[in-house]
């Protein structure tokens, strides 16, 4: 599952390589996409692509959550026994996705991809280091600028942080939570296919800031409450998977 915002330039490249890579794996398989809010042309695209297609699930929320309120949306959704993670940008390839699955059933949980090499620029590997390396540090868990949400999760993790309550979600932090058995796989990151990134400097250090606070400061005065988003349509709504 992957979410998206203003990806009108990427769905069609996203879904057809999924497609390649997913069809030799398994004849079972469904393509999540939530719409984050997106003002372009994303949600015409992603309705009309579901019903070409009905491993395509599209999940259409009502406004822009944020991107991991739209993974949680996504994750809310799916029913596979092993579900991948990705953004839409192809930054992570999909063609990764074969190496993870072989691994993830070798007796893991979850694996999670470290990229080798990634394709940003230098102030944003330090930024995302820097982040990284503090929430760590607070939560007392093991994280890397090069390591995100890309992938894939076993069905009983994916019911764990499904189930679970949070002062603020954060995808990295909740699956690892919830996850003992797991393994870290090198593999290739790749220039945006195209666009741009929705994330500004100031929306970047927002997002940094609810979550150190909602994961450290906040746990001590509030109470933790299910992940709160709107969907305003979800297209081929298929139950024969």
């Amino acid at each position: 599952m992957s979410p998206v915002y203003n990806g009108e330039l990427l769905i069609q490249l996203l879904v057809d390589r999924l497609i390649l890579v997913l069809s030799p794996l398994t004849e079972s398989y469904e393509i999540i996409l939530v719409d984050d809010g997106s003002n372009d042309n994303s949600v015409a695209i992603l309705k009309s692509l579901s019903k070409l297609d009905n491993r395509l699930k599209a999940i259409i929320l009502t406004k822009n959550h944020g991107q991991h309120v739209a993974i949680k949306a996504g994750l809310d959704n799916c029913r596979g026994e092993w579900i991948v993670v990705m953004d839409c940008d192809l930054q992570d390839e999909p063609e990764a996705i074969h190496n993870l699955f072989i691994t993830a059933t070798s007796g893991y949980d979850a694996v999670f991809a470290h990229r080798k090499k990634k394709y940003d620029a230098w102030h944003e590997k330090m930024y995302s280091e820097l982040f990284y390396g503090l929430l760590g540090l607070i939560t007392f868990k093991k994280f890397s600028g090069s390591t995100a949400n890309f992938g894939i999760y076993s069905r009983q993790a994916i019911n764990k942080v499904v189930g679970d309550t949070y002062n603020h979600f954060f995808f990295p932090l909740a699956i690892r939570k919830h996850v003992k058995r797991f393994v870290t796989i090198d593999v290739e990151h790749a220039p945006r296919a195209a666009g741009e990134t929705g994330y500004t400097f100031l929306k970047a250090f927002k997002l940094a800031f609810k979550i150190i606070i909602g994961n450290t400061i906040a746990p001590m005065f509030s109470k933790k409450v299910k992940v709160l988003y709107s969907v305003k349509e979800t297209t081929n709504n298929n139950d024969t998977f």
